[in-house]
C-alpha cells in the first residue's frame, strides 16, 4: 500500500481512452488503488502514438503509459453475463467506480447506478459521457472535437483575431484538451462526493458530461450570450492581436493597452521616431490606430529574437510570454527548476519524459510508484480469489 493522500481510497476503472483514465491517473498518483478494467482486445489507447521509434505496439503507447500508471490492470468483457458478474462483485468491494459506457449501455449491462447501489450502498459512481445520463442529448455520441466545437470553444479560436470569415473558420485545439478538462473536472467532483461521504456516510451518482465540463470554462460568455448576446463581439477582429511574429518565432505582447506599459515599450525600442509620436500618446489613440501601431511594433518585432523581447518585457514588468514548441517547453528553465518534468523507466518502451504533477504537496507528494501495466498482468491477482 502507498502512503499517499489517497492511499485509504479503492478505485474501479472501466473507461477507454483519455478522459476516463486521466481521472483515474489524477487519483492513483496520489495513492489510490486504481484497478483498471481493459476489453481482452486493450484500453483503445494502446493503439496510439506516439511510440518509440515509430513502431506501434500496444505496451508502448506514450498516451497509454502516461495515462495509466499507477494501476493494475484486468481484462473483462462487459459484453458477457459471467464477466458482468466479477465486475459486479468488484463494485461491492470499492470505493469509486469511474466509468464511461454510454447511457444505453449502462442500462443494457445492468451496470447503472440504481442497480449496483444494492452491492455497495457507499459506493461513488463517477460516470463521463459525451451529454450526461440525462436529457435530450444523452444518446448523441461525440468525440473530443465534437466537445471543442459544440462548447463553443471552436467560436474562441481564434476569437477576435479573424480578419476573413470566409477564409478562417473556427478551429480545434490541438491535442486532447476536452477530454483532460472532462477527466480533472471528474476527479475533482468526485473528491467533492468523498468528501460528503466522509460527513454523511453516503455515496452517490456523480453525472459528468463532456460538454458541460467545457462550457464551464465559458460561462462569462454563456452569461453574456443569455442575458445581452447584443454585447457579445463577433470573432471578427475588433482590438489587438493577441500573438505576434518575432525574428524566430511568436510571442504574445501587447504592451498598447496601458500607458505604462507603452512607455516602458519605447524605452525597450529605443525610442523609434514612429513610437514617439503624439497620435500614440493615450490609450484612446493607440486603440484608434490599432492596424497602423501593430503594423510598425511587428516591423520592429521581426529583426528580435522572441525570448529577448520576452526577457526584457518581464523584467520590466510588461506582460509578455512566449509561444514555446514542445522542445522549448521540454527545456524551459522555469520548468527545469520545478522539476515540473519526470522520467519514467518503462519495461517495454524504456525511460520516458513525461509531465509531472500540477501542483506540489510536501507531506504526500503525487509519484510514479509502478510503470503502465502489461494488459491483464493483474488478472491472477484480482479475479481468482472472485471466482
Amino acid at each position: 500500500m502507498s502512503d499517499g493522500a489517497l492511499s485509504d481510497l479503492s478505485v474501479l476503472e472501466l473507461a477507454q481512452g483519455v478522459a476516463g483514465p486521466f481521472c483515474g491517473k489524477l487519483l492513483a498518483d496520489l495513492g489510490a488503488d486504481v484497478i483498471k478494467i481493459e476489453p481482452p482486445e486493450g484500453d483503445r489507447s494502446r493503439r496510439h502514438g506516439p511510440f518509440p521509434g515509430d513502431e506501434a505496439h500496444p505496451e508502448r503507447s506514450g498516451q497509454f503509459i502516461y495515462l495509466n500508471h499507477n494501476k493494475r490492470s484486468v481484462t473483462l468483457d462487459v459484453s458477457d453475463e459471467a464477466s458482468r458478474g466479477l465486475l459486479r462483485r468488484l463494485v461491492g468491494e470499492v470505493d469509486i467506480l469511474v466509468i464511461d459506457l454510454a447511457a444505453k449501455e449502462l442500462e443494457e449491462f445492468g451496470l447503472s447506478y440504481e442497480e449496483l447501489r444494492p452491492l455497495n450502498d457507499q459506493l461513488i459512481m463517477t460516470a463521463i459521457t459525451p451529454f450526461g445520463l440525462v436529457g435530450p442529448c444523452r444518446d448523441w455520441v461525440a468525440t473530443d472535437f465534437t466537445a471543442y466545437m459544440m462548447s463553443g470553444l471552436g467560436f474562441q479560436t481564434p476569437y477576435g483575431q479573424v480578419t476573413d470569415l470566409e477564409a478562417q473558420p473556427p478551429l480545434a485545439g490541438g491535442g486532447y484538451q476536452t477530454d483532460y478538462l472532462s477527466g480533472a473536472t471528474a476527479a475533482a467532483m468526485t473528491m467533492l462526493a468523498v468528501f460528503y461521504r466522509r460527513a454523511s456516510g453516503e455515496g452517490q451518482l456523480v453525472d459528468i458530461s463532456r460538454f458541460e465540463a467545457v462550457n464551464a470554462m465559458l460561462r462569462n460568455d454563456y452569461s453574456a450570450a443569455s442575458y445581452t448576446p447584443e454585447l457579445v463581439p463577433p470573432r471578427i477582429k475588433h482590438g489587438y492581436s493577441w500573438v505576434l511574429p518575432c525574428e524566430d518565432g511568436y510571442i504574445s505582447f501587447s504592451p498598447f493597452i496601458a500607458d505604462h506599459w507603452w512607455a516602458t515599450f519605447r524605452e525597450l525600442a529605443g525610442k523609434p521616431a514612429w513610437a514617439m509620436s503624439e497620435v500614440f500618446d493615450t490609450a484612446e489613440g493607440r486603440h484608434a490606430n490599432n492596424d497602423v501601431l501593430e503594423a510598425l511594433t511587428v516591423e520592429w518585432l521581426l529583426t528580435q529574437k522572441k525570448m529577448e523581447v520576452y526577457e526584457l518585457a518581464r523584467d520590466s514588468g510588461m506582460p509578455c510570454f512566449p509561444v514555446n514548441s514542445m522542445q522549448e517547453l521540454v527545456e524551459s528553465r522555469q520548468y527545469g527548476h520545478r522539476d515540473f518534468f519526470v522520467e519514467v523507466e518503462h519495461p517495454e518502451a524504456g525511460v520516458l519524459t513525461q509531465p509531472g504533477p500540477s501542483a506540489r504537496y510536501s507531506a504526500t507528494p503525487a509519484t510514479v510508484r509502478e510503470p503502465a501495466p502489461p494488459l491483464g498482468a493483474h488478472n491472477a491477482e484480482v479475479l481468482e480469489g472472485l471466482r
